[in-house]
This record gives structure tokens, C-alpha cells and sequence, in this order.
């Protein structure tokens, strides 16, 4: 608070304390500032007491243009609250009031003009600044959700990958195997097709003992021993 606005207050303090009329400059001029955020609720004070005033009268003033808020005249005991800001306003008795739920185009100055009972001015000028709410953090509940889920795709997308690629290895060893055997039985003339060379089984050879000639009437067949 200025000095002025100091020495107006002690004034006033004793006006009220002492019931002594004083006798202020005819015009006294206090600039104040206030600071708010979109969609907060604005007081806008006299910072005094209906005692001393005869009239409270508020407006506001943006550019060129000026708008009338309030107008309270406590000799007549009558207050008004101007159309504009009709359902925005909460008058207090003092002369002070309430702006509901303020907007990016209240910026402005505001200025209340005091009239004492002596019929001295004071005039108080309330720069008002309104900015922007803050962009609200993501909560980290969403994030872990959103990473959870990320995770749990690629996941299902690994195991489908290594599923496939597991399937393909498969189907290209047997045909590998299959390559390889009938390439073997075809190098080998007059090898049967149910014959295995890669077979532990033991073969026999079937033979007819005639004479003393053991060789003769032997049987040029190989086959395994499971074979009758």
C-alpha cells in the first residue's frame, strides 16, 4: 500500500474512533493492482466503512469505453447494480463487491469514487490482469495405464513373431530332409522307396544252402529284420 493510501486509511481510523469530522483533500487518487486467474471470484474493496461515505459509485474502464457496476447512496439507504453486471455482482453494505467467475475480457481498470459526509473525493483505480488457467499435469495413473498397455501390444506382438519364425524353421528343416532323401534314393539305382539308409536296424540276407556250394541260391534282397 502507497503512503498516500496509508495516510487516507489513518483518516479515515479516526474519523471513526473519534466521530470527528476531518477534512480530507477534495480529490485523492489510489491505484491498485490485482492479479486473478479465468473463472476465479474478484473483491473489489473500499477499504472503508458506510459511516464515513455518502456514496460509493464503481465503473470500469477498458480503452475509451467505461461501464457503470454499482451505485450506493447511503443517506437515501439506495443501491443499484447496473444491467451489464447484473447476475456477476455481490454487493456488500460498505460499498465493496464480489465479481463472480471472472473472464479474459474483465481486464481492465476499475475505479470506485468515496464521497464523504464533508463531500470530499476519493477516487481508487484497481488494475485488474486476468490470465489463463495452467494446463493440468497428466495424472501418472494415465501414464502408467498408457505404458502398461503399450508394453502389453508389443509383447503379444513378440511372441506372434517368434511363433511365426519358429513355424517357418520347422517346415523349412523338413523339406530340407525330404530334399536330402530323395535325392539320395535317386543317385542309388534300384534302391526301393521303403528302404532307409539312415536306419540303425540291421539288415539279414536270406540265402539256400545247396550242396557244398554255400553261396549258391543266395538272395540278392537286403531287408530289415522286422520283414517276413
Amino acid at each position: 500500500m502507497t503512503c498516500v493510501a496509508k495516510v487516507v486509511m489513518l483518516k479515515l481510523c479516526l474519523l471513526i474512533f473519534t466521530n470527528q469530522i476531518l477534512t480530507l483533500p477534495q480529490q485523492i487518487e489510489i491505484t491498485e493492482y490485482i492479479n486473478a486467474t479465468v473463472g476465479e471470484d474478484v473483491l473489489f474493496s473500499t477499504n472503508s466503512t458506510s459511516a464515513v461515505n455518502r456514496s460509493v459509485e464503481w465503473k470500469y474502464n477498458c480503452g475509451t469505453s467505461q461501464k457503470s457496476i454499482v451505485m450506493l447512496t447511503f443517506s437515501e439507504h439506495d443501491d443499484k447494480i447496473f444491467q451489464h453486471y447484473k447476475d456477476r455482482v455481490h454487493l456488500y453494505k460498505n460499498g465493496s463487491f464480489l465479481l463472480l467467475n471472472i473472464e479474459s475480457n474483465d481486464t481492465g481498470c476499475y475505479t470506485v469514487t468515496l464521497v464523504d459526509t464533508s463531500g470530499s473525493e476519493v477516487t481508487i483505480k484497481k488494475w485488474l490482469s486476468v490470465f489463463d488457467k495452467p494446463a493440468s499435469p497428466t495424472p501418472n495413473n494415465e501414464v502408467n495405464i498408457t505404458l502398461s498397455s503399450n508394453s502389453t501390444t508389443w509383447n503379444i506382438i513378440g511372441i506372434s513373431t517368434g511363433v511365426t519364425v519358429l513355424g517357418f524353421c520347422a517346415v523349412g528343416i523338413y523339406l530340407l530332409r525330404r530334399w536330402m532323401q530323395e535325392s539320395t534314393e535317386a543317385a542309388i539305382p534300384g534302391m526301393k522307396n521303403n528302404e532307409n539308409l539312415n536306419s540303425s536296424v540291421p539288415m539279414v540276407v536270406y540265402s539256400t544252402y545247396v550242396g557244398t556250394f554255400p553261396n549258391y541260391g543266395k538272395s540278392c534282397q537286403i531287408s530289415p529284420l522286422d520283414q517276413t
